[in-house]
């Protein structure tokens, strides 16, 4: 196979927006001060718009980057999925989790969560899903390392490594998550495929929005070739999308990021300049909170996909 069908999609989309939402991590982020459009519900994401009269030249320079990603991104072929092989999505997590002092102080950490997913090419195989919590690499404060060790003590309680199987990857309940999630169909025209970004749930008629499900699409690592061209194009097309950063590092990986000027957190997606691939998102702080600096990774996402011959 070469692609992923409708229902393989959707079970993938039920899989990502639980893990975004529901994250099996070290701990759940304790008092978030500043939270991304893809953690908090969706009506915390409107914001009021801002008149642009004409590209300014970031933007033009950013447009151009996208579109010269979209031509790029087309000549890389997707992935063959031969028979007893398996497409595996590799979705690393970050977050940031928060701890305030009776003093009002606030500290912070950040802790990875692994999600491999292992999409079969023969329709009678399971599924496979691994999550992977890992411990805390980066600390904010004195407070909190102690309170990073006391949430990894109850990681390892509960489990550390949580392996599920199912015959249609179904690994979370479509009830849970508000009803059946269907896998969106991209327009081929960058114009409606724009429209049809403002139009959906986290595009809330915004900008912001707008990017933020793009980055949702684009980090359940399942789009072909040609819609992740035209979603680049799309956004070539966005107001005032800009280069944040010409060297953003990523999950090992270089790249450039995007996104736009906002009052509300939004994220940055990174496209790697010489194949057009996405590498992931991430979301910066705005501000300075306590010992946290402004400019501090928020949360990220990093996706990879590989085919591979074995399942854990």
């Amino acid at each position: 196979m070469t692609s992923l069908g409708t229902e393989q999609a959707s079970a993938l989309r039920r899989i990502l927006v639980d893990t975004v939402e529901h994250p099996v991590s070290p701990q759940p982020p304790r008092r978030p001060l500043i939270a991304g459009l893809i953690a908090v519900p969706l009506a915390a994401a409107l914001v009021v718009g801002t008149v642009v009269f004409g590209p300014s030249p970031d933007a033009a320079q950013a447009s151009e980057a996208l579109r010269d990603a979209a031509d790029r991104t087309i000549s890389v072929s997707d992935p063959f999925v031969g028979e007893g092989e398996y497409l595996k999505i590799t979705t690393e997590q970050a977050f940031l989790a928060y701890e305030v002092t009776a003093d009002g102080d606030y500290s912070a950490y950040r802790s990875t969560t692994v999600t491999e997913v292992f999409v079969p090419a023969s329709p009678g195989d399971d599924w496979v899903q691994r999550v992977t919590a890992q411990p805390a690499t980066e600390f904010y404060g004195e407070a909190s390392h102690a309170a990073a060790e006391r949430d990894w003590a109850n990681t390892v309680d509960n489990g550390v490594v949580q392996i599920s199987r199912d015959s249609d990857g179904d690994f979370v309940h479509a009830r849970e998550l508000g009803g059946e999630v269907a896998a969106p169909v991209l327009p081929s025209d960058p114009e409606e495929a724009l429209a049809f970004l403002y139009d959906m749930p986290y595009g809330n008629g915004t900008d912001e929005g707008a990017l933020s499900y793009a980055a949702q699409l684009l980090r359940d690592g399942t789009m072909a070739a040609e819609q992740r061209s035209t979603l680049y194009q799309a956004l070539a097309l966005l107001p005032g999308i800009r280069i944040t950063d010409g060297n953003a590092a990523l999950d090992g990986r270089t790249g450039i990021a995007f996104s736009i000027d906002s009052d509300t957190t939004v994220p940055e997606i990174i496209v790697d300049p010489d194949t057009g691939q996405f590498i992931g998102q991430r979301s910066l702080t705005p501000a300075a909170q306590g010992a946290i600096p402004a400019g501090t990774v928020e949360d990220y996402t990093a996706v990879t996909t590989t085919v591979v011959d074995e399942v854990p």
